[in-house]
């Protein structure tokens, strides 16, 4: 069997190349904060009419 020399992982390092990667799902968790905040305000304000029809 004959040795085998293995270079080093090429890119940048592991920890960064993670948190790059982790941008897209921090920035789902925030949409989807946001959109929730907003539905439930507006369903709280859903059983009252608009003021036009009052």
């Amino acid at each position: 069997m004959r040795h085998l020399n293995v270079l080093e992982q090429p890119g940048p390092p592991l920890t960064l190349s993670r948190l790059i990667g982790t941008l897209p799902l921090f920035g789902l968790i925030a949409r989807i904060a946001v959109v929730w905040r907003r539905t439930r305000r507006t369903a709280a304000g859903a059983g009252a009419l608009p003021p036009l029809l009052n």
